[in-house]
């Protein structure tokens, strides 16, 4: 489960006091299926109480195997399409890697790629994270001569940057191992 915790405040007696978020706005279906939205929505701002709350959410948890249910996505889809750098911060190495890209489709020099796109099946309380982007990167046929056919999904770390990915999945390929580069909407800067 998710959590955060919000800026601290000097406790006399325990030098820090910090109040911890427990993400229960992400779960809000859950909590309805569960039954423990009252209790959540009651324990707001009660540190104790919202312990409580997720508490009885893990328990829920461990009794109903619907928690763990998976509708498969029925939307995949393929697209060929030139990599986009979506930048999230002001970097100039990442201003000036976003032009260098769009420069290159302009004049035509940047292949296209192939995507993975699909609806995940898990709704959040934001739709433009619910649609999952990943990149593939294809072993060349001849390095998968006499190999069973392999794949492998890259999931980037939650500080990465965006092309040292696309570096990892390359070096798959030369192995004639095909890569699937996953971005996770939250962190992920580059759909390409």
């Amino acid at each position: 489960m998710a959590t955060r915790i919000s800026p601290c405040r000097r406790n006399p007696s325990f030098g820090f006091s910090c109040h911890l978020e427990w993400g229960f706005d992400w779960l809000a279906d859950f909590l309805e299926t569960a039954g423990i939205a009252p209790q959540a929505a009651a324990a707001t701002g009660n540190p104790a109480a919202e312990e409580a709350a997720m508490l009885a959410l893990n328990e829920a948890v461990l009794r109903m195997p619907s928690f763990f249910d998976y509708a498969p996505p029925t939307d995949y889809r393929l697209e060929s399409r030139h990599p986009e750098l979506f930048p999230t911060n002001v970097r100039p190495e990442t201003l000036a890697k976003d032009a260098e890209l769009k420069q290159q489709a302009r004049d035509g020099q940047l292949p296209t790629a192939e995507f993975l796109r699909f609806t995940s099946p898990v709704r959040t309380p934001y739709p433009e994270n619910d649609l999952v982007n990943a990149r593939w990167f294809p072993a060349p046929p001849e390095r998968q001569a006499g190999k069973p056919r392999q794949a492998i999904i890259v999931m980037p770390q939650w500080n990465a940057d965006a092309f040292s990915h696309n570096a990892l999945c390359t070096l798959f390929n030369r192995f004639g191992i095909s890569a699937l580069r996953l971005s996770k909407p939250f962190q992920c800067d580059e759909h390409g």
